[in-house]
C-alpha cells in the first residue's frame, strides 16, 4: 500500500460534509466519540449492537458520502454486533477534524464545536454509547428502585469536561471516580438521572435515540407514577416497593416490603421462641 504522508494531506481544499452541523448529526458523532474507530487514512467504522439505529445513522449520513463508500455489516467477531463501514479519506479527516482520534480513548478532549442547541443531542449519542441506564435499588434494603446513569472514558480531561458542560442544566452533582488506571466513571442516581434523561431525551424521536436504554428511562418514570399506599404503615411508596401478587386486582401485595419483612420477622421469633417451645 503506498504510504500516505499525515502532514500533507489538506483536507480544507474539500467541503466540510458536517457543515452546517445539526441535531442528528451531533448525536451520530456523539455515537462515534465513543463507539466509532478512525483507520489512517480511509476507513471510519461505527459499532453497536442495534441495527436499526445504524441503519438510521447511515440514511443521516447518506447526503455526505456516496453510497458505493458505505457498507453495513455484521461484525466479523460478534453475531449480535453490526458495524458501518466509511471507505472515505475525506469523511475521515473531518472526523479528526471534529476532535477524533485513531486513539480516542486515551486522548480525546471536549470538542469545542458542541453549542449549547447541539449539546443535549451529543451528550444523548455519548451516554447511548458509552454510558448506562439502569434501575437500580439499595443494597440494606430493596424496598424502592431508582434511577442510575453512568458514563465511563479512559481519558481524565473529557469527562471532566463533559461534567462541567452539564453542570448549568443538572448542576454539579456528579463525581468523577477512577475504576483502575486509565478508566473512570461519572455517576448520577435518583433526581438527578432523572434530569439528566428528561433534558436529553427531550427533543429526540424514535429513531434518533437507543431504544434499550430509552426503554428503561420510561419504565422508571412509569413505576413512580404508580405509586400505592401500604396497608400497615400507611406510607404511599412506589410499585417497586412492594411484593408482586397475583390476587391482587392490581397486581402489588397490600403490604409494602418493608411491613412484609417485619412481619414475617416477628412471626419467626414467635414460633421459634426456646422458652414457649418448652412449655407447649
Amino acid at each position: 500500500m503506498r504510504n500516505v504522508d499525515k502532514q500533507h494531506w489538506n483536507f480544507k481544499n474539500y467541503p466540510n460534509p458536517f457543515e452546517p452541523l445539526t441535531p442528528d448529526l451531533a448525536w451520530v458523532l456523539g455515537l462515534w466519540f465513543t463507539d466509532g474507530y478512525l483507520g489512517w487514512p480511509y476507513l471510519a467504522s461505527l459499532s453497536q449492537n442495534d441495527r436499526d439505529l445504524l441503519e438510521h445513522v447511515k440514511r443521516l449520513i447518506a447526503p455526505l458520502e456516496a453510497p458505493e463508500r458505505v457498507y453495513l455489516r455484521r461484525h466479523s467477531q460478534s453475531k449480535n454486533n453490526w458495524v458501518l463501514q466509511i471507505y472515505s479519506r475525506q469523511f475521515n479527516q473531518y472526523l479528526r477534524a471534529l476532535g477524533l482520534t485513531s486513539r480516542k480513548s486515551l486522548t480525546m478532549l471536549w470538542p469545542t464545536w458542541v453549542t449549547s442547541e447541539l449539546l443535549p443531542h451529543f451528550v444523548r449519542g455519548l451516554v447511548e454509547g458509552d454510558g448506562c441506564i439502569s434501575i437500580a435499588s439499595t443494597k440494606a434494603r430493596r424496598t424502592y428502585s431508582y434511577l442510575q446513569v453512568s458514563y465511563a472514558s479512559g481519558s481524565l480531561r473529557f469527562i471532566v469536561a463533559f461534567r462541567d458542560a452539564i453542570a448549568p442544566i443538572v448542576g454539579r452533582y456528579y463525581k468523577v471516580a477512577a475504576l483502575e488506571e486509565n478508566c473512570y466513571q461519572m455517576c448520577s442516581t435518583g433526581k438527578r438521572a432523572r434530569e439528566l434523561c428528561a433534558w436529553m431525551y427531550r427533543d429526540s424521536t424514535e429513531s434518533t435515540r437507543l431504544r434499550r436504554k430509552y426503554e428503561t428511562y420510561v419504565a422508571h418514570l412509569k413505576d413512580r407514577a404508580r405509586s400505592k399506599r401500604c396497608a400497615r404503615c400507611g406510607k404511599v411508596r412506589v410499585a417497586s416497593a412492594f411484593y408482586k401478587s397475583k390476587t391482587a386486582k392490581n397486581g402489588l401485595a397490600s403490604w409494602c416490603q418493608d411491613c412484609s419483612r417485619a412481619y414475617a420477622h416477628e412471626r419467626y421469633r414467635r414460633t421459634n421462641d426456646p422458652v414457649r417451645s418448652v412449655l407447649t
